[in-house]
């Protein structure tokens, strides 16, 4: 890149320096009390102001009229998106090319740097970080990148501002747009209120937004009790793929006399993920309450309490929050279904692309009772977000909206993902069945809702009588509408 993007260190360096000469947007690195999210570095875009090289247009927008240049260079301002990084080596955090695709992504954001003449520089922060700027009244970065457990607490409390606005739109970043952004991903969190865009994610050749969970299903197994693939495929295309078909392929696969299982089940956040009830829901007046004493959640919680234990449709999983059985037995073909997100069909040791002999499909979780569509729920929905605390929208939306197209692909996230699965059919139920259909996971509204499941997931598949299991619910509801009380204080 024509300039070296700044070390962490040196981004430290670099933010007291400023702060002590009272350098515009300066920021204090906070302490962190979360460990899952990266280092408390911090930093936000300087003030400087774009340079007009072409003729401007003035552009209406419901909040303000803003003149906007057609054309922008930038004065070599420096670009900030401070957050996560992303899963593994999918990620936009890119500063070194260690593989040729993080080579040609490399080149790509230098010629960006070239073409607006900006510095691009990615930055580790985590919410403790972005909490304590925003109460400062300062802004981490341009964008900042986090899961939905960490930007929907930022949400609430007023700290980060809606994507699909008429000044946003205008500055170049359109959140409704497929060309720019990932489509499915960045609707997914609409959920938040039911209306706008807070997180927008992006998919494509050099980074691709990670979808969510699904059922991947031994073709040899499923074939040999009476069940080709094709079928199953053809199930879901016609809406057929419900709890019952599912109970009845995995009793049709299991050969208990053979060591062949039919269901291999998650035991974390599992009655969300594979029954499509949500375990939080927004109420009429746009608020978050819990789902988990309602009649739909304690019939889908029975559903999996009863298939947990039935030795004719899963096998005997672990009571502990985790995957349950290890992966090794579906790689070594002696399961007919088992829980798997993006992140399992990879080709590194121990995932499913160099671990497993037999062909896979790849489906979404069977239709409840209640439900009239497939579900896809997505346990971490990662996205770009803008903080209010961003005193120059127009500037940061217009060079996101750059990066954004830059990343963005549709055609080669199908690309991508098709590079994971055995056939083409899967790539159809991740595009078309599943990711329509994407949500975030509602139990981790925040770090503490989501170490409440953690805890009522084991309790319940302990709990062995329909009386114990509402017992348990009963329970973990009443500390769930605590929390999320919390999060509105």
């Amino acid at each position: 890149m024509k300039k070296q993007r700044f070390l962490a260190t040196v981004l430290l360096l670099f933010v007291s320096i400023c702060t002590l000469a009272g350098c515009g947007g300066g920021k204090e690195p906070a302490a962190t009390t979360d460990s899952e999210v990266g280092t408390t570095s911090s930093s936000s875009a300087p003030a400087g102001s774009a340079t007009t090289v072409a003729t401007t247009t003035t552009v209406a927008t419901t909040e303000a009229t803003t003149t906007l240049p057609t054309d922008l260079t930038f004065d070599g301002y420096e670009f900030v998106i401070a957050g996560e990084r992303g899963i593994s080596d999918n990620t936009f955090f890119v500063t070194s090319a260690f593989n040729a695709l993080a080579n040609r992504q490399l080149r790509a954001y230098e010629a960006l740097e070239d073409e607006l003449d900006v510095v691009i520089t990615f930055m580790d922060a985590n919410y403790d970080t972005a909490l304590a700027n925003a109460l400062a009244g300062k802004a981490t970065g341009d964008f900042v990148h986090f899961r939905h457990q960490y930007w929907i607490p930022l949400a609430i409390k007023g700290y980060i501002q809606p994507l699909n606005t008429d000044a946003v739109k205008a500055a170049g970043l359109d959140v409704s747009d497929p060309e720019q952004v990932d489509i499915y991903q960045t609707n997914a969190s609409k959920h938040f209120d039911g209306e706008n865009v807070w997180a927008f994610s992006v998919s494509g050749e050099y980074f691709s937004a990670p979808w969510g969970h699904g059922l991947a299903f031994n073709k040899k197994l499923c074939e040999n009790a009476g069940y080709p693939a094709e079928d199953i495929y053809q199930m879901v295309r016609d809406r057929a793929w419900t709890w019952d078909k599912f109970e009845e392929v995995c009793r049709a696969v299991s050969d208990r006399s053979t060591g062949i299982d039919g269901y291999s089940m998650l035991t974390y956040d599992t009655v969300e993920i594979t029954s499509n009830v949500a375990i939080n829901r927004l109420d009429a007046d746009g608020r978050w309450e819990t789902n988990i004493d309602s009649e739909e959640f304690i019939r889908a919680a029975k559903w999996v309490n009863r298939i947990f234990y039935d030795r004719d449709v899963s096998i005997e999983a672990s009571l502990e929050v985790g995957s349950g059985d290890p992966r090794g037995n579906f790689y070594a073909g002696r399961q007919g279904f088992r829980v798997f997100w993006c992140g399992d069909f990879g080709f590194y040791n121990g995932q499913c692309n160099t671990s497993m002999d037999d062909d896979y499909g790849y489906v979404p979780f069977p239709m409840g009772p209640d439900a009239t569509e497939y579900s896809h729920n997505l346990a971490d929905l990662y996205g770009f977000c803008l903080e209010t605390a961003n005193k120059d929208v127009e500037t940061s939306a217009y060079i996101m909206g750059k990066f954004a197209s830059l990343l963005n692909d549709p055609e080669q996230y199908r690309v991508y993902a098709r590079g994971f699965m055995r056939d083409d059919e899967s790539v159809e139920m991740i595009m078309d069945y599943m990711l329509p259909n994407a949500a975030f996971n509602t139990a981790r509204l925040s770090s503490d809702t989501r170490k409440i499941i953690k805890d009522m997931m084991p309790q319940l598949l302990r709990a062995t009588t329909e009386t114990a299991i509402e017992g348990v619910l009963e329970t973990y509801a009443a500390r769930m509408r605590q929390q999320i009380d919390k999060l509105y204080e």
